[in-house]
């Protein structure tokens, strides 16, 4: 039988929820060139400790995708402001 859903066991970027020209410092464990924010999402969900991203919104051709090792709820005196950034997370 072929699954209809798949339910990653870290619900990053499963809503709607970002925080526009934030990103969390101090827990990027890395950093990588996407062409897109699902790219950097695929990025998260393939390492194992990603639970948050930090993505170039800006950019014109390839964006900064940073995955982090924490979130802003848990490091909230990492969490700052960084224009043409977006915290998912």
């Amino acid at each position: 039988m072929i699954p209809t859903e798949i339910t990653f066991p870290r619900p990053i970027l499963t809503s709607t929820l970002f925080d526009k020209d934030k990103v969390l410092v101090d827990h990027v464990i890395d950093t990588v060139m996407v062409s897109s924010v699902e790219e950097c999402s695929r990025k998260c969900f393939s390492t194992r400790s990603c639970v948050s991203i930090n993505f170039d919104y800006l950019a014109q051709n390839m964006k900064t995708c940073e995955v982090n090792n924490s979130t802003k709820e848990l490091a909230e005196e990492s969490f700052v402001k960084r224009h043409g950034f977006v915290y998912y997370g």
